[in-house]
This record gives C-alpha cells, sequence and structure tokens, in this order.
C-alpha cells in the first residue's frame, strides 16, 4: 500500500519528501518583499489621493470667496490737519460700501505713509469698529509724522514745501463666512509740510 500511495504522489506532481528549510525561507522573504512593495505602493497612492482631495479642496474654497460679495473701499482725501508734540498729522478719509443687510466688524486697520521711496510714517488702528448695514461708511485714518522726519524732509525739499506720498491702507474686517479679510488700498499724491506758522498755531 505505501508503494502503491507514492506511486500516486509522484504521478500527481508531488513529493514524499519534505521540502527543504532553505526553499520555505526563500518563498517567505519573496511573500515578505511583495508584501512590504505593496504596503508602500498603498501609502503613495493615498499620498497621492490626499493631494488631489486637498487641491480640489483649496480650488473650491477659493471659488466661493471669489463669488462672496465683498465691500468696495477707496481713500477718498488725504489732508494736513494740525501740528502735535509727537509730530505732524495728516487725515485719511476711507469710503466704504457694505453690500451686506448686517454690519461688518473692522478688526484693525494697518497704514503705511511713504515718500521717495522710504517710510516716514506706520501704525496699526485696532478694534475702529464697524461697517453699517447695507450702506456707506466713511472712516478716518489719523496718520501721525514725527517731528524728526519732518525736519529731514524739509532738508531734502528746500524751498519747496510740496512733498509726493504714497499712502497704503490695509483694511481687514470679518466677513461673513470668509472670516478675516483684508482690503487693500493705495493712493499717490502731494501734500504740503507743516510751516512755522501752523507749529505755534
Amino acid at each position: 500500500m505505501e508503494k502503491i500511495k507514492e506511486i500516486e504522489i509522484h504521478m500527481l506532481g508531488g513529493s514524499t519528501s519534505p521540502t527543504p528549510y532553505h526553499m520555505h525561507g526563500r518563498f517567505d522573504d519573496r511573500l515578505w518583499k511583495n508584501m512590504r512593495g505593496f504596503k508602500n505602493l498603498t501609502t503613495h497612492v493615498r499620498g497621492i489621493l490626499a493631494t488631489q482631495i486637498l487641491d480640489k479642496a483649496k480650488n473650491y474654497v477659493a471659488e466661493k470667496v471669489a463669488n462672496v460679495p465683498k465691500p468696495e473701499a477707496s481713500i477718498t482725501d488725504v489732508d494736513f490737519t494740525r501740528v502735535s508734540r509727537a509730530g505732524a498729522e495728516y487725515l485719511a478719509k476711507v469710503s466704504v460700501k457694505n453690500p451686506y443687510g448686517t454690519p461688518i466688524p473692522i478688526c484693525e486697520i494697518k497704514y503705511s505713509l511713504k515718500s521717495a521711496d522710504r517710510e516716514i510714517a506706520s501704525g496699526t488702528i485696532p478694534d475702529p469698529g464697524s461697517l453699517k448695514a447695507s450702506d456707506t461708511t466713511m472712516l478716518d485714518v489719523s496718520v501721525k509724522v514725527p517731528h524728526t522726519i519732518l525736519v529731514n524732509l524739509a532738508r531734502d525739499i528746500g524751498a519747496d514745501w510740496d512733498i509726493d506720498y504714497q499712502l497704503d491702507i490695509s483694511l481687514v474686517i470679518d466677513l461673513p463666512v470668509v472670516g478675516n479679510f483684508t482690503i487693500p488700498l493705495s493712493q499717490k499724491g502731494e501734500f504740503k509740510l507743516p510751516t512755522l506758522s501752523d507749529m505755534f498755531a
């Protein structure tokens, strides 16, 4: 009977002898390498899918933000107001139109005043109020130029008291759905430096 069993196993392509240990080891190594390769491939594919989903989400948010109504703003005027102990004060008037039926909080207003490509004044106005609902709000942005800078400017321009300026204003508002949103404004022009009579007025 044992002989017949051996013949049957041989005919089926089998072997009566046990599989050598080193063959088991080679099979296990190949299996382990394949599993590691599959795991690396899976991680790579997941990374690609995550990047694609993130890009689509960014594009979706960007489209929604682009389609959200936004307040319109402009700098309407910049004038010298007075001389204080700190320096000369200039007043910029900003007109902002709110398209929403509810007031919009203004988080802060940042400004930078430049002349001859150098900054002569800068500052931040925190929590300046809110924009009126469905209306136009006029904002006053007070810009203070220190005395030392005024003296240097007067020395540079000589007898001419008119100077060229560039005023940059960033209006940060709390926009519905979007959150903090910055409206950048910029205006170039001329204004007069304060005279001695202004200083002692």
